[in-house]
């Protein structure tokens, strides 16, 4: 029997085509994936909030900045909990801070009271999860990270940022012991270092890889949000001036050779 290679070759191209038209009709339909949707940006990220009586109508979910309408918002919430919602043509001004807000159309779970959550701007959600950190026990460990930590610069770094905005000194973290939390990121553990007094909360510094990074202060909230999201591990965090009513919300993608700064919010404040 004489093989007819021709034949072949002929239905081998006719597989690999159809294979071809298959993949690219599935991208167009959102169900593929490309590299590019891990590079995440401050475009794609932004914040949610719920102003209750602020805003025109209470319990109204917001988000930060002005968008057009029907662009897509996905909330980044707890676990691995995740809400679509999308923009109205409504936009108002907060009354304590003018910042310029857009409404929210859809239904989530949320808080009744204020609150600010991350969120997603146009870009599917292809793996997400809120990762719970563990707090350190080991008081050998913790003397060693502050150690490390009072070596380095990060916390003259952190003063140096706020004291336009925030009044501090170094003497007022004499003799403070910091609480320490561990994330295990592939494979890596992530310590956070927060120092804390009874009239005031931070600055926070983040240790990768044995460095230390400044990472809020120097006055901030009391925790860090640290997710995974397409494949990248982020850091949310925020800082505020000790009585004078500015805010600063930041996201930190955590990377092997430090954070990188994503997202820095400033209108906020009051």
């Amino acid at each position: 029997m004489i093989k007819d290679d021709g034949h072949y070759k002929r239905f081998a191209r006719i597989i690999l085509i159809l294979a071809i038209s298959f993949f690219i009709s599935l991208c167009a339909a959102g169900g593929g994936y490309t590299a590019e949707e891990d590079n995440l940006g401050k475009s794609d990220f932004a914040l949610v909030v719920n102003f209750g009586e602020t805003a025109s109508e209470p319990g109204k979910l917001w988000v930060v900045g002005k968008f057009e309408p029907a662009r897509k918002i996905t909330l980044l919430l707890e676990g691995k909990n995740t809400c679509v919602m999308e923009t109205s043509p409504l936009t108002e001004e907060a009354e304590s801070s003018g910042a310029i807000l857009t409404e929210l159309l859809g239904k989530c779970q949320t808080a009744n009271k204020f609150f600010l959550e991350v969120a997603l701007i146009g870009r599917p959600v292809r793996d997400y999860e809120r990762i719970a950190p563990k707090e350190t026990a080991d008081v050998e460990e913790i003397a060693s990270i502050d150690g490390l930590i009072r070596s380095s610069n990060v916390l003259t770094s952190l003063l140096k940022k706020a004291q336009d905005r925030i009044p501090g000194e170094l003497e007022e973290l004499k003799g403070v012991i910091p609480k320490v939390n561990e994330v295990m990121i592939s494979g890596s553990k992530i310590r956070i270092a927060s120092y804390q007094k009874p009239d005031f909360d931070g600055p926070k510094v983040i240790m990768i890889e044995g460095r230390v990074y400044p990472l809020a202060g120097w006055c901030s909230s009391l925790n860090v949000n640290v997710f995974r999201l397409n494949g990248q591990h982020y850091a949310y965090a925020s800082s505020y001036c000790c009585g004078c009513g500015i805010h600063i919300e930041q996201i930190f993608r955590i990377t092997p050779e430090g954070p990188v700064e994503v997202l820095s919010e400033y209108s906020l404040s009051d």
